[in-house]
């Protein structure tokens, strides 16, 4: 007697077998059928559960991104804690959870190498751009009513905070490239200028938001996910 297929993991393993194929031979290059082959089952099972395949790697993405949003929720909900002890440890939760994660995430990432990719890439990080904001403005609001920050528009705070912080990702990617994917990785030059880096954006923030030098922490969220890889 067969036993039932549990909904939640033939759709886990539906994604899985999609992520797998995307890596091997390329988003566009792989069809739907080329997933249900893969998978053993039928069209219509496959459409049970995504109405494209353009919604397989929306909802990949959407699964690997809400474990992290669901611990920003919660933190922006803690009553327990000031506003800018939130800050500081939501930066320590993303770039744990990044580290954790990451070969996930650079399969995720692999996907939209393509420039024919790039606006739907675009398209779900806005998304997880715009859920992600919902915690942070609270945690700005909470600061500004507060007074540990100063009066500022806490929608466009988030906003630029938001911006910044993904330019710093891009620059701490390009700086790890640089020195620690050579043939002989120089590990020395890349840690002085990491923290150099870390540095100079705790102190711009710290002065956005007018608290004393050292109140925001980077450092060692980003020290510990690129020091550790």
């Amino acid at each position: 007697m067969t036993h039932p297929v549990d909904p939640q993991e033939r759709k886990k393993e539906f994604m899985e077998t999609a992520l797998k194929l995307f890596n091997e031979k390329g988003y566009e290059k792989t069809t739907i059928n080329d997933i249900i082959k893969a998978m053993g089952v039928s069209k219509g099972a496959f459409y049970h559960y995504f109405a494209s395949k353009e919604d397989v790697i929306e909802q990949i993405s959407d699964n690997y991104a809400q474990r992290v949003l669901g611990m920003t929720s919660q933190l922006a909900d803690r009553k327990d804690m000031k506003a800018v002890e939130k800050i500081n440890q939501l930066f320590q939760t993303i770039q744990g959870y990044k580290r954790s994660s990451s070969q996930k995430r650079s399969q995720i990432k692999q996907i939209f190498q393509d420039e024919q990719n790039l606006k739907l890439e675009r398209k779900i990080l806005n998304k997880l751009r715009k859920q992600m904001a919902v915690s942070l403005e609270k945690m700005i609001q909470q600061g500004v009513e507060n007074k540990e920050f100063r009066q500022v528009n806490p929608r466009e705070m988030t906003e630029f905070l938001q911006y910044t912080i993904q330019g710093l990702n891009g620059s701490c990617e390009n700086l790890y490239y640089e020195y620690m994917t050579q043939e002989s990785p120089d590990h020395e030059t890349f840690r002085r200028l990491l923290e150099e880096k870390l540095q100079f954006y705790e102190e711009i923030l710290a002065q956005i938001f007018q608290v004393p030098p050292g109140t925001i922490q980077l450092k060692d969220a980003y020290l510990n996910r690129y020091l550790e890889r």
